[in-house]
């Protein structure tokens, strides 16, 4: 019954954005920048861990030019581990943090999350800007294509590309990767008796048979990419699928996933393999780096790299001075993290609230530079109306967006991820792994657990 309403909910929400025009074909454009007016751009990285760009760059001496402009903040903190904490203050500005979203509890956390998502769009549609949407995280509490918030304001072009250039991809690299029917076909004959298995088990057990999909068969194609290439693709078409046709200004909001799937590439170009023979990275301390550790920052890495090569491309075409982009994440990953290495407690609960956060002003030719200010990716919203004839009024609080800014000594959160599990009011916080934190996030004594009176 679940699957079913969840299907229908689904096919309904797909129908309707295609009644609307925004149904993707091809590689035909979907971000349309302006070449005489400003540009915002947000590429948010889901779930890409700040820590790891030194390494980043290290290994991409290139990265370093393509980011021409740009300032790296490494003091950066999210206010929660997972989208649903995260995103809303990334979004929505300092109003939208887990604490202050509980502060209003007479009405759902759904509505308040689509509020936040709303914000910078409708700041900059009042404004006069053409405004582009893809993939919301959690729009209206559902995994992608609810786009329901957006329904007052269908002057906003919003609409799912996640997927959309998979395929594509795999045709363009046939030669690199082995997806076909007969392989497909053999995967599907080797794990049907083993999921078979699988349901016979108790429930309890059946956790272990499955072993994250792989069923403990030996296959050296073992690992499936496609989560990976769904996102990934997406970027690596970021040039393809951009032009420069749009007039007045622009605001654009790009939601990807690359980061956040992680998989083997080959090093050290970090790009997708049937069959991968490297996977090395430059972090010494090799023996603590689990698999996921690993693969987390291979899939990082190649998301930058296409980043970089869309920089270059906006360089070339002359569209970089008047574009003003940010690169951030919602939250990190309870993975290993360079920065907490010495420190003596939790270094995997620090790691989850470290997201990456870049920024370049218009107009900026400095060379890439490290800033470290104590930041949130709450921040992103006042920077990104920053100096433009764009209102500092939230639309549906009334309450300006700079003078809402609390970032003295900053509580950050953690809790159940999952929509479901939060359809009321207010968040059920996990206060053992919820902290206070100010300063300088690289200094252990600067983070203290939350004390619940």
């Amino acid at each position: 019954m679940t699957i079913q309403k969840e299907f229908t909910e689904h096919k309904q929400n797909v129908l309707e954005n295609q009644a609307k025009g925004s149904d993707v074909e091809g590689l035909k454009p979907v971000f349309h920048l302006s070449k005489e007016g400003k540009n915002v751009v947000v590429l948010f990285l889901d779930r890409a861990i700040n820590a790891y760009f030194p390494y980043a760059l290290e290994q991409i001496p290139e990265l370093r030019e393509q980011l021409d402009g740009f300032v790296y903040y490494p003091n950066t903190v999210s206010f929660g581990t997972d989208t649903l904490y995260g995103a809303p203050a990334m979004m929505g500005g300092y109003e939208y943090t887990p604490g202050e979203i509980n502060k209003r509890d007479n009405e759902k956390l759904v509505d308040k999350h689509n509020e936040a998502t709303l914000v910078l769009p409708k700041l900059f549609l009042d404004a006069g800007y053409s405004v582009t949407v893809t993939d919301p995280p959690f729009c209206n509490y559902k995994w992608e294509g609810d786009y329901t918030p957006f329904k007052p304001y269908p002057e906003i072009k919003v609409m799912n590309i996640q997927g959309k250039y998979a395929v594509q991809y795999k045709k363009d690299f046939s030669d690199v990767l082995d997806w076909n029917t007969n392989a497909e076909s053999k995967i599907i004959k080797k794990r049907l008796p083993m999921f078979s298995l699988m349901k016979a088990l108790a429930p309890l057990l059946r956790k272990t048979i499955y072993d994250t999909g792989r069923y403990f068969l030996v296959d050296e194609n073992s690992q499936d990419i496609d989560i990976f290439l769904n996102s990934y693709s997406t970027l690596y078409y970021l040039d393809s699928i951009t032009d420069y046709t749009a007039e007045g200004n622009t605001y654009t909001f790009i939601d990807n996933q690359t980061a956040h799937s992680p998989v083997f590439l080959q090093a050290p170009e970090y790009e997708p393999r049937s069959r991968v023979t490297d996977i090395s990275t430059p972090f010494d301390e090799m023996t603590r780096l689990s698999e996921k550790d690993i693969a987390t920052y291979h899939v990082y890495v190649a998301a930058l790299k296409r980043i970089g090569i869309w920089l270059e491309k906006l360089k070339k075409d002359g569209m970089y001075d008047n574009t003003r982009i940010f690169i951030v994440a919602d939250h990190g990953k309870d993975l290993f993290n360079p920065l907490f290495k010495d420190f003596d407690n939790a270094m995997n609960d620090y790691s989850r609230y470290n997201p990456l956060l870049l920024v370049k002003d218009f107009n900026s030719k400095d060379r890439l530079r490290t800033d470290s200010t104590f930041m949130t990716n709450a921040d992103l919203p006042q920077l990104a109306i920053e100096n433009l004839e764009v209102s500092k009024v939230n639309p549906f609080t009334g309450k300006n967006l700079l003078e809402s800014v609390q970032k003295q000594k900053v509580q950050v959160y953690t809790g159940s991820w999952d929509p479901k599990k939060n359809l009321g009011t207010q968040f059920s916080f996990d206060y053992s792994r919820s902290f206070t934190v100010h300063d300088d996030i690289s200094i252990e004594t600067n983070w203290s657990p939350i004390i619940v009176k």
